[in-house]
């Protein structure tokens, strides 16, 4: 049950000295100060949607599980979490000046209340990255992590040791808009134990995930819209994400889940200069279009709620403390997630 959910950590402007001492900023800060006006970094950085896909992906599978069983109920199937996530990350700036190295690791820990079914997770992850910010409107980053999954429950036990493949692109294409995608590839054994009356039933089959993403993102501040309160940043966002699952190797015995949503939402942001915190708040709207395995909960449509604050010092090394709730309409799925991290520059 992959529930990595790797919020936005605060973009570093770093300026090594010898740089600035050349005659100003290298390319890597312009161009992401130039995106970041946009509006377009969040999105760029965030895995947010990401890690819920995944959570609810995994969170379905335990329920066609349990509904499974003989004698098993086949309704009444309900579902809320409380994640916490921590990340540390930094990047070494590389010698064109317009490129970064990045190194990250994280923990994610998520319970679930007790239901007819239940389990909790623990992810532990590692990885490397590359950004490059060599045009002033366009970046693109690839990454590459590794993750350890334990899931448990009162009669399921499984664990998946996979790699993660990222690869990001962000571009400003007028004043006010712009647009971010995304496409993530996984793979890894997994490994699933079931405890039965007449003992446990251990099997072991590779999964593959294909995960795709586009958001489209605008800025406004009071300048442009008079609804936006001074001194702040509205950034609307459309998005739309596609996720296939693939489990087992021949084709008699392989499972292919796929589910896709759509979503709309608007953060509202403090502008804040070094060494203050910028408090932000999202409201939105998700609706998943395809659910394929979502059968035993009754849920497809999501409100969005979110508050945050940022604080970044002069050196560019930013604290980043995001809660985000998203709520079923029909109350059978919640998910309330907390996530704190901290970015620095070496």
């Amino acid at each position: 049950m992959k529930t990595f959910f790797a919020a936005a950590l605060a973009v570093s402007f770093a300026m090594p000295a010898t740089v600035m001492a050349q005659g100003g900023p290298p390319q890597a800060v312009k161009t992401q100060q130039n995106l970041g006006a946009a509006g377009l970094l969040g999105s760029f950085f965030s895995g947010a949607q990401f890690g819920t896909t995944r959570a609810r992906s995994g969170e379905n599978a335990a329920r066609r599980g349990a509904a499974g069983a003989p004698g098993a109920a086949q309704s009444g199937y309900k579902h809320e979490t409380v994640t916490a996530l921590g990340l540390i990350s930094g990047r070494k700036l590389l010698n064109d000046g317009a490129s970064y190295l990045t190194f990250g690791a994280s923990f994610n820990n998520k319970e679930e209340r007790p239901n007819l079914t239940d389990i909790d997770t623990q992810i532990p992850s590692i990885g490397i990255g590359y950004q490059n910010f060599s045009n002033q409107n366009t970046a693109y980053a690839a990454y590459l992590t590794f993750s350890s999954r334990d899931s448990r429950g009162e009669t399921v036990h499984s664990r998946r040791k996979y790699y993660e493949l990222r690869f990001d692109v962000a571009h400003k294409f007028s004043d006010h808009w712009g647009v971010t995608g995304r496409l993530v590839h996984t793979r890894g054994d997994l490994k699933v134990d079931v405890t039965t009356p007449f003992g446990v039933v251990a099997t072991v089959e590779p999964q593959t995930v294909w995960y795709g993403q586009a958001e489209l993102v605008g800025n406004f501040t009071s300048d442009d819209a008079g609804f936006v309160p001074k001194g702040w940043v509205l950034n609307p966002i459309l998005g739309i994400s596609h996720d296939t699952e693939i489990t087992g190797s021949s084709s008699s015995t392989k499972d292919v889940v796929e589910s896709g949503s759509v979503w709309a939402k608007a953060t509202l942001s403090k502008l804040a200069g070094p060494g203050t915190w910028s408090p932000n708040f999202t409201l939105g709207l998700e609706h998943e279009y395809l659910q394929e395995g979502a059968e035993f909960i009754d849920e497809d449509t999501y409100g969005i709620m979110g508050a945050g604050l940022t604080r970044r010092d002069k050196k560019g090394n930013a604290i980043n403390v995001v809660f985000e709730r998203r709520q079923g309409f029909n109350g059978n799925r919640v998910s309330n997630v907390l996530v704190t991290g901290y970015s620095f520059n070496f």
